[in-house]
């Protein structure tokens, strides 16, 4: 694999990890009870780029063995978005989502580390 599909795919998770962390830090606060405004550009930015870097990777690994979590990285990431700004506020549902779309490419990543390992 080039090392910049993996530098492309690490930037995935990193966004990935930004988004559920912040998600999940507005949904344990303790100063809003009610709907959470969703902050604005910082946070668009940061999904653009975990939606590129995912149909990247899910292009790449479209043909692999390995091609569903990149397809559920996607799926979780676009529906978690779409629910965020439809209710225009940060939910349980778009925090949860951001966690499976986490999980996803953190499997992916795991898998790659473990095929490595069982070839040696």
């Amino acid at each position: 694999m080039p090392r910049s599909l993996l530098w492309s795919h690490l930037l995935l998770l990193l966004c990935a990890s930004l988004l559920m962390g912040a998600g999940l830090a507005a949904e344990l606060s303790d100063e809003a009870t009610g709907p959470r405004p969703l902050p604005d550009g910082w946070f668009l930015a940061l999904w653009l780029i975990a939606l590129l870097t995912g149909l990247l990777m899910m292009g790449t690994e479209w043909l692999s063995g390995l091609g569903w979590p990149s397809r559920v990285a996607v799926v979780a990431g676009v529906a978690a978005t779409a629910i965020a700004y439809k209710t225009d506020s940060l939910s349980s549902v778009a925090v949860v989502l951001w966690f499976v779309q986490w999980a996803a490419v953190a499997y992916w990543f795991y898998r790659l580390a473990f095929d490595a390992r069982a070839d040696r």
